[in-house]
């Protein structure tokens, strides 16, 4: 992975998690503000489901940023640790799966919640 994918990803990554918080903060408002809106069953499952995709942009940020870090350790030093960080590259992708469908269907399931108490 180049430098410059990598800092792509970041920052893609850091705008989905601003967007994830944005879609939370502005559901629990709109319930606290209106009288007759409620968080439904689908309602928490969708902010549960956001909050995991903020988990996982967490464990991805912090896996790209440390990427160049490990990388640049010489090789006499690495531990067991270092290896372990090397061996998981493979599970980036799938990190990054689950939190782009925990995002949309997190977003669905807040907007559609709301969308049939209106």
């Amino acid at each position: 992975m180049t430098d410059d994918v990598r800092k792509e990803l970041i920052s893609y990554y850091k705008w989905v998690v601003s967007l994830a918080i944005f879609v939370a903060a502005v559901a629990v408002s709109l319930v606290s503000a209106v009288e007759n809106i409620h968080v439904t069953k689908i309602g928490k499952v969708g902010l549960v489901l956001l909050f995991l995709s903020i988990f996982l942009n967490w464990a991805l940020i912090k896996r790209l940023v440390l990427t160049p870090i490990v990388a640049g350790t010489p090789e006499e030093s690495k531990g067991f640790i270092h290896k372990l960080f090397e061996s998981g590259k493979g599970n980036i992708k799938w990190y990054a799966l689950a939190q782009n469908l925990s995002f949309v269907g997190g977003v669905l399931f807040v907007f559609y919640s709301l969308f049939i108490q209106l």
